[in-house]
């Protein structure tokens, strides 16, 4: 079995951004993920009357059938 985990964190422009993913192998044709992120809009789009909040966050998990 092998895993893959990948994560990024970065603040430029008065943003942070955060994504941590991940995908293994549960058999010969199916896999898991996951992934989470969360980002914090800069002033410009916080302020803009389009977004909801002045943050995204999102949170997912599923299986992958490998033909």
């Amino acid at each position: 079995m092998s895993a893959k985990e990948t994560s990024n964190a970065e603040n430029q422009s008065n943003r942070a951004f955060f994504n941590v993913s991940y995908r293994n192998y549960l058999g010969e044709n199916w896999q898991i993920f996951g992934e989470a992120l969360y980002e914090a809009f800069g002033s410009d789009l916080s302020d803009s009357p389009i977004t909801r909040n002045d943050y995204e966050a999102e949170i997912g998990v599923g299986f992958i059938y490998v033909f």
